[in-house]
């Protein structure tokens, strides 16, 4: 097992030069995104042990919210900011979010696309279509070599 390394995560907020800090105690290993509304701050951690996405509040306050339930990386907003879109092994997945309040809420992930060995991704404006950098043969022996 690779040791992780816990980071804490540093933003600054209108007027320029105003600082939050989230605690150092959790394990940030990137991957970190506003909200469009400027609310959330979505990320990927491993302090669980394994990668997973969660959401805090963009004003430093220590409150979370997972978003993940099989392990996530790469989280990315849907442009309108109802959705949550992460890659999980080789699935893309779409979580519905929202507020109540001060409450974020999460929805049930749910698979878009499987069997896909995507490396990075992005939604379109509309929030229906991605581009994606894949690999196109998943799976294939990378080693091999044709004679």
């Amino acid at each position: 097992m690779v040791p992780v390394s816990c980071a804490s995560v540093a933003w600054a907020t209108a007027p320029l030069g105003t600082n939050r800090r989230s605690s150092s105690n959790r394990c940030f290993t990137g991957n970190a995104a506003f909200s469009p509304d400027g609310r959330w701050v979505v990320y990927q951690s491993e302090e669980s042990g394994r990668p997973e996405i969660y959401v805090r509040p963009s004003s430093g306050e220590e409150r979370k919210w997972p978003v993940s339930t099989e392990g996530g990386m790469l989280p990315v907003w849907s442009p309108a900011g109802n959705e949550i879109f992460y890659l999980s092994g080789m699935k893309l997945v779409a979580v519905p979010v929202g507020a109540k309040g001060e409450e974020f809420v999460a929805g049930d992930p749910k698979v878009l696309f499987e069997n896909h060995e995507v490396f990075s991704f992005d939604a379109v404006h509309d929030g229906k279509r991605f581009i994606a950098a894949e690999n196109p043969n998943p799976g294939a022996d990378q080693g091999s070599t044709s004679s």
